[in-house]
């Protein structure tokens, strides 16, 4: 892992930026889904004004740039600025782009399976933590990541921080359609590691499976592989925070949009007991 505080440059190739029409998110918003692109879009306030602020980053490929984006009937110029981290892996894993105009983001974390940043708009003080992820296919590699994020729960308590991408790992065994229904003990390590992390999975709607092995017929696989997490301070400072993960084009994985709302106009979920919880005693409960 290391820590960056590196000044990021404009770049000429990148990723599609777009608007978001009133409550549906729209495919325009997102980079253009490659083949192997694994896709997440980050709008700040949407409701503050009706373009909203996005933040994109993409998974595995570099993809097309737009240096405009369009919102309400006229151009908003803007100019693209990314990270990636190729320094933590040979080949660019995970890449971020963002407006300047519109955003500041600062990296502070970068390693193989994650970039972790620190956003806000230009006109706004409050900072949003985000950790984009995309996890290992090797479970013995994912365990970094796992420590990783409960290492941050007690650094992160007091910032809202959200954790989202492509983490190759289900939480529940449910959370597979097709193929193997065997859970080995590996398995526990995702909702082992969400729970001593203190996260909670953001309410989300349209793509419960987010991944397809492309077949049909009786060779038709599908995981819930990609996730979006946030913690207290997240739900406190967004309360109408919200997902959707959008049908999947070219891409075998869903892109997923997360929206950062105070609007809260959603109604108190009652709580929930985990059964994995119970696997853990008394121990680390109130």
């Amino acid at each position: 892992m290391k820590e960056n505080n590196e000044k990021v440059q404009p770049i000429s190739e990148g990723l599609t930026v777009g608007s978001k029409n009133g409550e549906h998110a729209s495919t325009e918003a997102i980079p253009n889904q490659n083949k192997g692109n694994k896709v997440a879009a980050i709008v700040i306030s949407p409701r503050d004004d009706l373009q909203g602020e996005p933040l994109i980053c993409t998974m595995n490929k570099v993809v097309s740039i737009s240096s405009e984006t369009k919102g309400k009937g006229k151009e908003i110029a803007c100019e693209i600025t990314a990270i990636n981290n190729v320094e933590g892996n040979s080949n660019c894993r995970i890449f971020v782009g963002w407006n300047t105009c519109r955003i500041h983001v600062q990296c502070i974390h970068a390693s193989d399976q994650w970039i972790t940043c620190d956003i806000r708009k230009i006109s706004s003080a409050h900072v949003t933590r985000i950790t984009f992820v995309y996890g290992s296919n090797n479970y013995g590699d994912r365990i970094s990541l796992w420590q990783y994020l409960e290492t941050e729960r007690l650094n992160n308590a007091s910032i809202p921080w959200s954790i989202l991408g492509d983490f190759n790992a289900v939480l529940w065994p449910n959370d597979r359609s097709g193929g193997s229904s065997i859970w080995q003990n590996h398995h526990n390590d995702f909702p082992n590691c969400i729970m001593g992390a203190s996260l909670q999975q953001i309410p989300y709607s349209r793509i419960r499976f987010t991944w397809h092995n492309g077949q049909s017929g009786d060779g038709i696989i599908m995981r819930k592989l990609d996730w979006i997490f946030g913690n207290q301070s997240l739900l406190v400072q967004w309360p109408a925070v919200r997902a959707v993960f959008l049908p999947r084009q070219a891409s075998d994985h869903s892109a997923m949009v997360l929206h950062l709302d105070h609007n809260n106009t959603r109604v108190q979920a009652p709580f929930k007991f985990l059964n994995q919880w119970a696997a853990f005693g008394n121990k680390g409960l109130l």
